[in-house]
């Protein structure tokens, strides 16, 4: 994994709730790495330095999996857009419809006062 993708990656999996899964999966894949030997009284640094060395040996997938998530929140985001874009279109394509509607209400009427 290149670094800009590591670093997506670890923005996206940060969060303190995760210190204990994210301090084991890491001593399953590496059990040597230097960040396990490390303590931190500061729990959100302490566990900056675990994702950073689990993202070395694990995928984002496997991270997630091992925490019970099932999606990332940048997979999140994307598709809460996307549902925001459904949305409007369906507004939207309901606004065209009802001005269709109106549309031909009018013109109806229109033809009935030339009769």
């Amino acid at each position: 994994m290149n670094f800009e993708d590591k670093n997506k990656a670890y923005t996206s999996l940060q969060g303190v709730d995760y210190l204990e899964k994210d301090t084991e999966l890491l001593s399953q894949k590496n059990a040597n790495a230097r960040s396990l030997r490390k303590k931190s009284i500061d729990t959100a640094q302490q566990h900056r330095v675990i994702l950073w060395s689990l993202l070395d040996v694990a995928t984002v997938d496997e991270i997630e999996s091992n925490r019970g998530v099932i999606k990332s929140k940048a997979k999140v985001k994307v598709e809460e857009k996307e549902t925001n874009k459904e949305v409007k279109h369906s507004k939207k394509d309901k606004n065209d419809n009802d001005n269709d509607a109106n549309n031909s209400d009018a013109v109806d009427a229109k033809e009935e006062k030339k009769s």
